[in-house]
Protein backbone atom coordinates (compact mmCIF):
# COMPACT_ATOMS: atom_id res chain seq x y z
CA UNK A 1 0.00 0.00 0.00
CA UNK A 2 1.37 3.47 -1.02
CA UNK A 3 2.74 5.35 2.15
CA UNK A 4 0.16 8.23 1.62
CA UNK A 5 -2.80 5.82 2.24
CA UNK A 6 -1.01 3.62 4.66
CA UNK A 7 -0.20 6.85 6.85
CA UNK A 8 -4.56 7.74 6.09
CA UNK A 9 -5.03 4.22 7.11
CA UNK A 10 -3.11 4.26 10.76
CA UNK A 11 -4.92 7.45 11.80
CA UNK A 12 -7.90 5.92 11.30
CA UNK A 13 -7.55 3.03 13.09
CA UNK A 14 -6.29 4.97 15.52
CA UNK A 15 -9.14 6.61 15.57
CA UNK A 16 -10.88 3.74 15.76
CA UNK A 17 -9.09 2.12 18.75
CA UNK A 18 -9.91 5.32 20.36
CA UNK A 19 -13.94 5.36 19.60
CA UNK A 20 -13.63 1.72 20.91
CA UNK A 21 -12.08 2.67 24.44
CA UNK A 22 -14.65 5.96 24.80
CA UNK A 23 -17.65 4.17 24.04
CA UNK A 24 -16.78 1.36 26.23
CA UNK A 25 -14.90 3.15 29.27
CA UNK A 26 -17.93 6.27 28.91
CA UNK A 27 -20.24 3.32 29.34
CA UNK A 28 -19.09 2.45 32.76
CA UNK A 29 -18.79 5.89 33.62
CA UNK A 30 -22.31 7.00 33.01
CA UNK A 31 -23.66 3.69 34.38
CA UNK A 32 -21.23 2.78 37.40
CA UNK A 33 -24.38 1.67 39.74
CA UNK A 34 -25.23 -1.44 37.79
CA UNK A 35 -22.63 -3.49 38.65
CA UNK A 36 -21.78 -5.55 42.14
CA UNK A 37 -18.17 -3.14 41.57
CA UNK A 38 -17.10 0.00 42.48
CA UNK A 39 -17.15 2.72 39.49
CA UNK A 40 -13.63 2.34 39.22
CA UNK A 41 -13.43 -1.32 38.61
CA UNK A 42 -16.46 -1.10 35.94
CA UNK A 43 -14.42 1.61 34.21
CA UNK A 44 -11.50 -0.86 34.49
CA UNK A 45 -13.63 -3.68 33.22
CA UNK A 46 -14.30 -1.98 30.61
CA UNK A 47 -11.22 -0.90 29.12
CA UNK A 48 -10.07 -4.35 29.75
CA UNK A 49 -13.12 -5.40 27.02
CA UNK A 50 -12.53 -2.83 24.87
CA UNK A 51 -8.59 -4.15 25.07
CA UNK A 52 -9.83 -7.64 24.59
CA UNK A 53 -12.46 -6.77 21.79
CA UNK A 54 -9.83 -4.77 19.55
CA UNK A 55 -7.26 -7.53 19.92
CA UNK A 56 -9.38 -10.33 18.84
CA UNK A 57 -10.69 -8.32 15.88
CA UNK A 58 -7.63 -7.50 15.14
CA UNK A 59 -6.01 -11.16 15.51
CA UNK A 60 -9.08 -12.84 13.81
CA UNK A 61 -8.66 -10.62 10.31
CA UNK A 62 -4.78 -10.49 10.25
CA UNK A 63 -4.58 -14.47 10.74
CA UNK A 64 -7.40 -15.08 7.97
CA UNK A 65 -4.76 -14.72 5.01
CA UNK A 66 -2.16 -16.63 7.09
CA UNK A 67 0.57 -13.68 6.15
CA UNK A 68 1.22 -10.85 8.43
CA UNK A 69 2.02 -7.63 5.88
CA UNK A 70 3.79 -4.78 6.02
CA UNK A 71 1.27 -2.49 6.41
CA UNK A 72 -0.78 -4.97 9.39
CA UNK A 73 2.62 -4.56 10.95
CA UNK A 74 2.58 -0.90 10.82
CA UNK A 75 -1.37 -1.12 12.47
CA UNK A 76 0.33 -3.94 14.94
CA UNK A 77 2.37 -1.06 16.47
CA UNK A 78 -0.85 1.55 16.23
CA UNK A 79 -2.99 -1.26 18.42
CA UNK A 80 0.33 -2.04 20.66
CA UNK A 81 0.59 1.58 21.12
CA UNK A 82 -2.81 2.04 22.01
CA UNK A 83 -3.27 -0.64 24.53
CA UNK A 84 -0.36 -0.60 26.47
CA UNK A 85 0.72 3.02 26.18
CA UNK A 86 4.84 1.28 24.82
CA UNK A 87 5.74 1.05 21.22
CA UNK A 88 6.85 -1.77 20.18
CA UNK A 89 8.98 -2.72 17.68
CA UNK A 90 10.90 -5.51 15.56
CA UNK A 91 11.90 -9.26 17.34
CA UNK A 92 9.27 -7.47 20.14
CA UNK A 93 6.59 -6.89 18.14
CA UNK A 94 6.38 -10.28 16.37
CA UNK A 95 6.74 -11.82 19.76
CA UNK A 96 4.30 -9.41 21.19
CA UNK A 97 1.70 -10.25 18.36
CA UNK A 98 2.39 -13.65 18.19
CA UNK A 99 1.78 -14.18 22.13
CA UNK A 100 -1.69 -12.45 21.80
CA UNK A 101 -3.18 -13.75 18.91
CA UNK A 102 -2.74 -16.92 21.04
CA UNK A 103 -4.02 -15.56 23.83
CA UNK A 104 -7.05 -13.88 21.30
CA UNK A 105 -8.12 -17.50 20.22
CA UNK A 106 -9.05 -17.90 23.92
CA UNK A 107 -11.38 -15.54 23.85
CA UNK A 108 -14.99 -15.77 23.36
CA UNK A 109 -16.71 -12.89 21.30
CA UNK A 110 -19.88 -13.04 23.77
CA UNK A 111 -17.50 -12.28 26.62
CA UNK A 112 -15.89 -8.87 25.32
CA UNK A 113 -19.99 -7.64 24.41
CA UNK A 114 -22.04 -9.17 27.07
CA UNK A 115 -22.51 -5.87 28.92
CA UNK A 116 -23.87 -4.47 25.83
CA UNK A 117 -26.11 -7.03 26.11
CA UNK A 118 -26.85 -7.99 29.35
CA UNK A 119 -27.49 -4.61 30.78
CA UNK A 120 -30.49 -3.18 29.91
CA UNK A 121 -29.49 1.04 29.28
CA UNK A 122 -25.93 -0.18 27.27
CA UNK A 123 -28.69 -2.36 24.79
CA UNK A 124 -28.76 1.40 23.06
CA UNK A 125 -24.95 1.32 22.04
CA UNK A 126 -24.46 -2.26 20.97
CA UNK A 127 -25.40 -0.48 16.76
CA UNK A 128 -22.77 1.76 17.67
CA UNK A 129 -20.28 -1.21 18.70
CA UNK A 130 -21.29 -3.17 15.76
CA UNK A 131 -20.34 -0.47 13.65
CA UNK A 132 -16.74 0.36 15.09
CA UNK A 133 -16.03 -3.42 14.89
CA UNK A 134 -16.84 -4.18 11.74
CA UNK A 135 -15.15 -0.34 10.48
CA UNK A 136 -12.11 -2.02 12.27
CA UNK A 137 -12.24 -5.10 10.98
CA UNK A 138 -12.96 -3.85 7.26
CA UNK A 139 -9.72 -1.37 7.95
CA UNK A 140 -7.29 -4.04 8.71
CA UNK A 141 -8.64 -6.72 6.16
CA UNK A 142 -8.20 -3.65 3.65
CA UNK A 143 -4.75 -2.40 4.71
CA UNK A 144 -2.50 -4.46 2.69
CA UNK A 145 -4.62 -2.85 -0.61
CA UNK A 146 -6.86 -6.15 -1.29
CA UNK A 147 -9.38 -7.58 0.75
CA UNK A 148 -8.42 -11.33 0.34
CA UNK A 149 -11.46 -14.12 0.27
CA UNK A 150 -10.50 -15.69 3.52
CA UNK A 151 -10.11 -12.40 5.25
CA UNK A 152 -13.96 -11.33 3.88
CA UNK A 153 -14.86 -14.71 5.61
CA UNK A 154 -13.16 -13.60 8.49
CA UNK A 155 -14.90 -10.28 8.41
CA UNK A 156 -18.58 -12.47 8.02
CA UNK A 157 -17.72 -14.55 11.30
CA UNK A 158 -17.25 -11.79 13.34
CA UNK A 159 -20.36 -10.09 12.51
CA UNK A 160 -21.78 -13.75 13.19
CA UNK A 161 -20.23 -13.53 16.49
CA UNK A 162 -21.80 -10.41 17.72
CA UNK A 163 -25.13 -11.34 17.25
Amino acid sequence: MAGENLTDTLSVFKATLEECRELYVSSAQQYPHLIDKSGDEFVRLMDDLHRALVLKIYVVVCEADQQWSLAERALAEVLFLHMWGKPLTGEQLRATAREAAEDAQKIKWYSMIRPFDRIEPLRDRIGALETIVMRRANLIGRADGVLQEAEAAAIRAIRSGLR
